[in-house]
Formats: C-alpha cells, sequence, structure tokens
C-alpha cells in the first residue's frame, strides 16, 4: 500500500507542475510497468478498467516525452511544465488517474458483489460552488454567490465589495467617520458552498463548507481578532504592530504572519491547527504550544498535542479541490460528502471497509460514488429530496 500511496503522490505532483526530474522518471517508470494487477481492488472486470487506463496513459506518456524534450535546461530540477497548465485533459486525468488508487482496505477473497443503484428516480447532487450569507453589523443578511460585482454596502469607514469568482472584500471608502467602536460582520457558509474573504488588513481567509467567520470591518484597536467556526485557511498579512488572533470557542491562536489552516468542525470533536508557513502559538487551558511550519496542534479533551508529522496533503486537500481519505472508515466518508454535497447521509448496516486515495472534488455526487463501489461492498439509495442511505 505504501508503494500506491507514493505513486498517487507523484501523480498529484506531476498533475500540479512540480515533479522534479527524478520523480519524473520515476513515474515514467511506473507508467511503463503498468499491469492488471494494479487492478484487482478496483472492479470484477479489469480488463475493461485495464483499456481506459491505458488510453489514458498514453496521453500521459505523451506529455511527459513533450515536458522532456521542452526543458530549459537539464540542471533545471524543477520543470514547470508550462504546457500543462490550463489543459482541460488534466483534469480528466487527474480524475480518471487518482480515482484508480482508491485503495480499498478489503479482505483479497471477498468476491465483488455486483453495484447496485436504485433507479426508481433519476437524480445526483451537484459538488459545493460559491455560496454564502454575509450578515452585517445591523442583522441584514445578503446571500452571496458568484453573479453580482460591485459594493453591496458601506459600514462605517468600509465598503464591502463583492469581486465575483466567489469573493468578497473589504476597502476603506472616503468615509472621515472615526470609530470608537468596531462594527462586526459574519460570512456563513452553508453546506455545499465555500467562499473567500479579503478581510479588512488584506489578509486572506478561505471557508470550507459549513463554516464561519466574524471579524470586525475595520481593525481598530492592538489586535486583528477574528473568531470562526468550521474550517478555515489562512494567508495572514504582517503586522508586528498589530498581531492576528483566532479565536476558536475556548481556543486562541496567536498567529505570527503566516498560512495556516484551522479545522473545528463539531462532530470532528477535536480542533486542529495546521501550519504551512511562518509560526503560531495555540494557547487553552492555560497551556500553550508553538509550532513550527509542518506541524499540527489538535486540542481534544481539554488537552494540546502536538502532530510533528501530520498528513499535510490530506489536511489541504480540501482546498486542493481534492477528497483525500486515509484509512478512513465509512462515517468519515459520509461526513465529507455530506458536507461538501450539502446531503444528509445515514449508513445501515455494518460497512468495515476503510477508504484510502484522492478523488477530485469537482465531479458530482453519483460519480464520486462510483468510485467508492469499487469495494463491490457498498449500495445506496435516495430517501426524499436530499437523503442518501448507504447499506453493505
Amino acid at each position: 500500500m505504501d508503494k500506491a500511496r507514493k505513486i498517487n503522490r507523484l501523480i498529484r505532483r506531476y498533475l500540479q507542475g512540480k515533479a522534479t526530474s527524478e520523480e519524473q522518471k520515476e513515474l515514467e517508470s511506473w507508467y511503463a510497468s503498468w499491469g492488471s494487477d494494479m487492478l484487482r481492488f478496483l472492479d470484477d472486470d479489469p480488463k475493461k478498467i485495464q483499456d481506459s487506463a491505458k488510453r489514458n496513459l498514453e496521453k500521459i506518456r505523451e506529455r511527459l516525452r513533450k515536458d522532456r524534450d521542452l526543458r530549459p535546461g537539464k540542471n533545471n530540477s524543477r520543470n514547470k511544465f508550462i504546457i500543462l497548465k490550463g489543459q482541460g485533459w488534466k483534469i480528466a486525468a487527474a480524475a480518471v488517474l487518482l480515482g484508480f488508487f482508491i485503495l480499498l482496505y478489503a479482505p483479497l477473497h471477498k468476491k465483488p458483489i455486483p453495484v447496485k443503484i436504485a433507479k426508481s428516480r433519476i437524480k445526483d447532487f451537484q459538488p459545493a460552488g460559491n455560496k454564502a450569507i454575509l450578515m452585517l453589523a445591523n442583522g441584514k443578511q445578503i446571500i452571496l454567490d458568484s453573479g453580482y460585482k460591485g459594493i453591496l454596502a458601506n459600514q462605517g469607514n468600509t465598503k464591502v465589495l463583492q469581486l465575483g469568482n466567489g469573493q468578497l472584500a473589504y476597502q476603506p471608502n472616503n468615509s472621515t467617520q472615526n470609530l470608537i467602536k468596531p462594527l462586526y460582520n459574519e460570512v456563513i457558509t452553508p453546506r455545499g458552498g465555500v467562499y473567500q474573504v479579503i478581510l479588512p488588513d488584506g489578509s486572506k481567509a478561505y471557508l470550507n463548507t459549513a463554516s464561519s467567520i466574524r471579524f470586525p470591518t475595520s481593525f481598530i484597536g492592538n489586535e486583528r481578532l477574528v473568531e470562526i467556526t468550521g474550517e478555515v485557511y489562512f494567508e495572514i498579512t504582517k503586522n508586528k504592530k498589530k498581531p492576528f488572533k483566532v479565536r476558536v470557542g475556548k481556543l486562541m491562536i496567536q498567529v505570527f504572519g503566516t498560512h495556516f489552516d484551522v479545522m473545528a468542525y463539531q462532530d470532528a470533536h477535536t480542533i486542529r491547527t495546521t501550519l504551512l508557513e511562518g509560526s503560531v502559538q495555540v494557547i487553552a487551558d492555560g497551556k500553550s504550544e508553538l509550532i513550527k511550519p509542518g506541524q499540527a496542534v489538535e486540542y481534544e479533551n481539554n488537552e494540546l498535542r502536538i502532530l510533528r508529522e501530520p498528513n499535510i496533503e490530506k489536511i489541504m486537500a480540501w482546498k486542493n479541490q481534492l477528497f483525500w481519505f486515509d484509512q478512513d472508515d465509512i462515517y468519515t466518508v459520509a461526513r465529507e460528502l455530506s458536507r461538501w454535497y450539502d446531503i444528509n447521509i445515514y449508513i445501515k448496516g455494518n460497512i468495515t471497509d476503510l477508504f484510502t486515495g484522492s478523488i477530485p472534488r469537482n465531479l458530482p455526487f453519483s460519480k464520486v460514488f462510483e468510485i467508492l463501489q469499487k469495494t463491490g461492498s457498498l449500495h445506496y439509495h435516495f430517501e426524499g429530496e436530499n437523503t442518501v442511505i448507504i447499506t453493505p
């Protein structure tokens, strides 16, 4: 399984244009040795999958050959792979290849059960899009989407703009009003919605589904304090005179100019802070932990615990438009799908399979579940308008 995870990581790095020349050679070697043994977990008809896989792999091989020929110099350790950027085939290839690496930890001797999908109603659920609710200081609510561009409101000496493409920005207006107390706004994403907020200081907050951020429309005073729920990824503008702080329940995160992710979903029963760049200090119950890039802190049962080697790719997968499972049970998978597709999912029966692998998040629900069903032991049917029942 370790080899499969490594190949999966190489594919992701190549499709993102980040693979080194050594990684590219390793990927080429693996493609050359592709065989049906890699498919034994995936389907009761390996021939059908293998034929489809080979067609896509030939496309990748051709790209690899072109990339090699177009390298600007032999001493370049990180090729930018310019010809890949913006190509439609990249998305399709990612969907196919990453889907193949859903390695399901089911017993090898278990005979695959034919997939059974309820056909009484043809329906599907689309992936999350740019949707949120903006709550102004006076309690007025504004629906945010990707349609309107322009000024939504003025809040004290700040104007609120929707920039389109799922972005909300706070910028100074021409008001000479001198605020004594800050005005607070809140952005809330529902299930099935994501959004980006450019805060008054230029810092960026990326909201995952079912999340929120509350903040002043102008950072007055000696600190920049925001409050969140759900999951938010931050890119913070440095200002030593006004430290940036994030409050999550009774936990406080002190930020020192950095990029980090905070996950605090209630059904996760833990608060996790993951650092990508800079440094942060996590404080709770009179205790504190200072972490370095590549580390994380979990707060659970009134205790802080440092994770020195967390799975960063898995943690950041949501922002990179991927589902990423690593020996996760069906309940963990269901929670992810439920938030992303705005559906209610119930598990009936004993499903013991564990899931590992990556799936693009831009697929409709049915396509994602088709990949999961390659275990041969999952079935689902609809109940009502937005309820899915999963059974063995």
